[in-house]
């Protein structure tokens, strides 16, 4: 309550400020200023408030401490688990998400350190950062968490091709497109 952040004009519909920092978690009104502080040349001295107000929550920011599994296939739909910390302090109502570099996926919160989330499609194998909102815009800043997708292949060679009946036969498996590797762990 009570502190200012400067505004830029967006559009003639929209301005953009940033909420300043608070010591905890608290819900604030929102008043907005369309005439600055001692602006000279527009000539007035002191700020003029909105009547409407917009409640908002200040919520504290999860944290990720984990992910598991850390890789997926490039088509998607690995649930990857998602191990941290205030996963249930964010805003009512949330809207939880991950985000897999830049493509975000609806989460599901399991607990207040737990979320999951299936892993998007993505265009391309490599490895990726993983985040986590609670309220569909601010996402978790770490960028040490990493997914690695891996290319789906369109068959696999095995060696031998003739084994018998009775089983036990060792056989070796190669995948034959997509490249990239077979992944470090089963799926």
């Amino acid at each position: 309550g009570g502190q200012v952040s400067a505004a830029s004009f967006v559009s003639a519909a929209e301005i953009l400020c940033t909420s300043p920092a608070v010591s905890s978690t608290s819900l604030e009104p929102l008043y907005v200023s369309l005439v600055g502080s001692g602006d000279s040349l527009l000539g007035y001295t002191a700020l003029e408030w909105s009547d409407v107000t917009r409640n908002f929550t200040f919520y504290n920011q999860p944290t990720i401490d984990f992910i598991s599994p850390w890789d997926g296939y490039v088509a998607g739909g690995s649930v990857v688990t998602v191990i941290g910390s205030g996963f249930q302090g964010g805003p009512s109502p949330s809207v939880d998400q991950c985000r897999f570099g830049t493509v975000v996926t609806t989460a599901e919160v399991k607990g207040d350190t737990e979320i999951a989330c299936a892993s998007p499609a993505q265009s391309s194998d490599g490895e990726f950062s993983v985040h986590v909102s609670l309220n569909g815009h601010d996402f978790t800043p770490s960028r040490r968490h990493i997914f690695r997708y891996i290319a789906t292949y369109t068959s696999v060679t095995t060696v031998p091709t003739l084994v018998p009946t009775e089983g036990g036969a060792p056989l070796a498996a190669t995948p034959a497109g997509g490249g990239g590797g077979l992944p470090d762990k089963p799926q």
